[in-house]
């Protein structure tokens, strides 16, 4: 299988299938209103450039996107808004408002730059000490200011070359954790699509994109955990002057206020800190966009996947761009990492590129994410793999417009490559118990080679404090690691409940004797959590009414149910060495499943 030989480059044990079989569909009792589209082209009025990453927005509204590197936008709103203004702003540019059958005649919308005066602060314009005064003055309101925290829906885009040849692109959903010092703390992923060049000699992937993205610290003072080197934005003011010359390169304006734009560059080559572009507000000291870029010395952000490989030679660039959120805080709206490196696998080396870019939007609201915890061995790749894909779902939650490279990369992938979940037909079955990180409950018992029996392997390290799993060591001999994976997606007045038993291979273990009872007592610990989700899916079906709440709700008390369930069912059979226990707890599970085998039956009785 393709795809199989393709990711067992990634990782040791990174092989994932499909997860979700079972489904939900469920009608609700809400008001169902019908979508509309916006889309168009944001330009410069003069000179037709487009203008990229421009904020388009419902007025009133928590609704809104941002334009892609070619000025494009869509957008999908309610019916029940469409009479309210859409505002187009930029900086530097004149904010303009429509209606929204204006955009419908006419998507080429031009906006004017705003006109200003260099004569109240021209003095100051190559002022270093006044540059350096202003940069102070706005980190130390920005962090002398409480600090403000908020969640927003997450639009991710990555694409990655080696030696200028398409070698992966990756979409993604996701919600991420957001405050007014640090930008992205963290992204959880809701669903995504993945397309990969493969060849026998050469991959290389963006295993861990969400850790890159959450690494960076915009404000914070010399900031210890995060992976990204430090910007004009993480010192004091003696150490500014220090490492830095600043000079200013332009004048804009927004709404109605001056922007300065400063340019600040270190003063040693190699420093391991980043040069700065910096834009500020010279009356609110308001940072309206922040670009560090630079050759980095000591490389924190990238490991290569094989020891013996080596990454040298890496510059990265970081863009933040801000908007005003309706309670005046100045969150993050859109986030652009690119990086070019050389990648040396002992035989060649490869010159790598990658440009990722998040979209930040619908503040304060969330996705529903799946009720599954991914171990910390778990890269990104594995969690989209798993992760279940519905297409009309992205549909209705993808506000943007495939760029021209996007489309490039997705042809090449389509004669060279692999595409998963981008058309109809790219789907793969990852259900294999031979080579699988996950198992899903079916009538096919777990076998032995399932289970990992390596001595060596400690499963403590990657548990990461996860809800309704089974953590009870005995003596670190064996553990079961199953859970109930559930997940929604809500479209168009339709509830859609994707829901599974899922046995992880890589956090259980079994280092006592394998027995065929108790392999036995593994796979009636399986199917009791199959039961358990049945029920799940038994009340959702049975509510009256259903909701996310109502949902989350039914998982719990029963899952709650399960663990006492579970704790009696260990204690009656002893690992399968007590065979009244085991005929008891066989015969509730096969009158539930129907899944007992003949060999089983004969066996305890």
């Amino acid at each position: 299988m393709k795809l199989q030989k393709d990711m067992e480059k990634l990782t040791i044990n990174s092989i994932v299938f499909k997860t979700i079989i079972s489904s939900i569909l469920i009608f609700c009792n809400y008001t169902v209103y019908s979508q509309v589209t916006i889309q168009g082209i944001i330009l410069d009025n003069a000179t037709k450039q487009e203008l990229p990453y421009a904020t388009v927005s419902i007025a009133n509204t928590t609704v809104g996107t941002t334009s892609n590197e070619q000025g494009e936008f869509l957008l999908y709103i309610d019916d029940t808004i469409t009479n309210k203004q859409i505002s187009i702003s930029y900086l530097g540019y004149k904010k303009e408002s429509y209606n929204f059958n204006e955009i419908l005649t006419n998507n080429n919308i031009g906006l004017d730059t705003l006109p200003y005066l260099l004569n109240e602060i021209e003095i100051l314009f190559y002022n270093e000490k006044y540059l350096i005064n202003l940069i102070q003055k706005a980190l130390d309101i920005k962090r002398g200011s409480k600090t403000k925290k908020t969640n927003a829906k997450c639009l991710i885009k990555i694409i990655t070359s080696n030696n200028n040849e398409p070698v992966e692109m990756i979409e993604a959903l996701g919600q991420a954790d957001l405050n007014t010092i640090d930008g992205i703390t963290d992204i959880s992923i809701k669903t995504g699509k993945i397309a990969y060049e493969s060849n026998s000699n050469y991959m290389f992937f963006n295993l861990d994109f969400t850790k890159t993205l959450s690494g960076f610290s915009a404000f914070r003072k010399n900031p210890k955990k995060y992976l990204v080197p430090l910007s004009v934005c993480n010192m004091n003011k003696r150490k500014l002057e220090k490492e830095y010359v600043f000079d200013s390169q332009t004048v804009s304006q927004y709404k109605s206020e001056k922007v300065l734009n400063i340019s600040c560059k270190t003063k040693k080559e190699n420093s391991n800190l980043l040069n700065t572009n910096i834009s500020i507000g010279i009356k609110s000291f308001e940072i309206y966009s922040l670009t560090c870029y630079g050759n980095i010395k000591t490389n924190t952000i990238f490991k290569p996947m094989i020891e013996s490989h080596k990454i040298d030679s890496l510059y990265i660039e970081i863009t933040l761009l801000f908007k005003n959120h309706p309670d005046d805080s100045a969150f993050l709206k859109n986030l652009i990492v690119k990086y070019d490196l050389n990648y040396n696998d002992t035989l060649n080396i490869h010159n790598i590129t990658s440009r990722m870019i998040v979209n930040l939007y619908d503040y304060y609201n969330e996705f529903y994410l799946p009720k599954f915890k991914f171990s910390n061995y778990d890269n990104d790749y594995i969690k989209l793999f798993h992760l279940h894909y519905d297409s009309i779902y992205w549909y209705k939650n993808y506000f943007s417009i495939e760029s021209d490279i996007e489309k490039e990369y997705k042809d090449y992938f389509k004669e060279s490559g692999t595409l998963v979940n981008y058309d109809k037909n790219d789907s793969f079955d990852y259900l294999d118990s031979n080579v699988g990180v996950y198992i899903i409950w079916s009538k096919n018992k777990l076998k032995w080679e399932n289970i990992n029996n390596n001595s060596n392997y400690n499963p403590l390290h990657y548990f990461d404090g996860a809800s309704y799993r089974d953590r009870q060591f005995d003596d670190d001999l064996f553990n079961i690691d199953i859970q109930i994976y559930i997940d929604v997606y809500k479209t168009d007045g339709l509830y859609k409940i994707y829901t599974e038993s899922v046995f992880s291979k890589n956090t259980s273990f079994y280092y006592l004797e394998k027995s065929s009872e108790a392999l036995d007592f593994i796979n009636l610990y399986f199917d009791i959590y199959e039961i358990a989700r049945n029920r799940i899916v038994n009340k959702i079906k049975s509510s009256k009414t259903i909701t996310e709440s109502i949902i989350d709700s039914i998982y719990d008390v029963e899952m709650n149910d399960l663990q006492i369930q579970i704790n009696r069912y260990k204690n009656e059979v002893n690992r399968g060495m007590k065979k009244e226990g085991m005929k008891k707890w066989l015969e509730y599970i096969n009158q539930e499943t129907n899944s007992a085998t003949k060999e089983l039956l004969i066996r305890y009785n």
